[in-house]
């Protein structure tokens, strides 16, 4: 029985390792080589880790940000970050989030869906850089979006210093300043 339950804890461990390293490898933040060196971290998953970003994120912003992506395209794709999934919209918060997109100038990208938590996170990087006055509530939900964005946006100002796009990472180097300026 002693036997049959180590096996059963093995295999399981090895099914998570597994798993693990194919999402990695899918996610380009890991690799691999035929040599001694077995698993090695790639430039992406370096800044995953540095950060403490998703490997869902680093890859999205990997594969979506292009050489001359400007400060709006920032914003929309830290904004899409899936850090931002967990943001809780509270009921009748629509209505706020209709008034703030009336009085930011970019508007969200899902327009008209303000009951997700990636336009809620993209309307409360926008009143912060407007200094828009909020609500209690949305004010502690807009420190939260802030800092976390702030962490992003660092991370997609490497992928961007990685690719020698100099006119990309400005633009993520300034929306990192107008996060802290605000």
């Amino acid at each position: 029985r002693g036997d049959e339950l180590a096996f059963a804890i093995s295999a399981h461990l090895s099914e998570l390792v597994e798993e693990s390293l194919d999402s990695l490898l899918e996610a380009r933040c890991v690799e691999v080589s035929t040599g001694d060196d077995g698993i090695s971290a790639s430039n992406l998953g370096l800044i995953a880790a540095h950060y403490g970003i998703s490997i869902a994120s680093i890859d999205m912003f990997s594969l979506s940000v292009k050489r001359g992506t400007k400060l709006k395209g920032v914003l929309e794709l830290v904004s899409a970050a899936v850090e931002f999934d967990g943001l809780t919209v509270r009921h009748k918060e629509r209505f706020i989030m209709e008034q703030i997109a009336d009085a930011v100038p970019i508007q969200p990208t899902n327009q008209h869906q303000y009951d997700d938590p990636h336009t809620k996170a993209h309307l409360l990087l926008q009143a912060h850089f407007t200094r828009l006055s909020l609500p209690p509530a949305l004010q502690a939900d807009q420190v939260k979006v802030v800092q976390r964005a702030y962490q992003l946006a660092q991370a997609l100002f490497d992928v961007c210093a990685s690719h020698g796009w100099l006119g990309t990472a400005c633009a993520a180097a300034d929306f990192c300043q107008m996060l802290v300026m605000a």
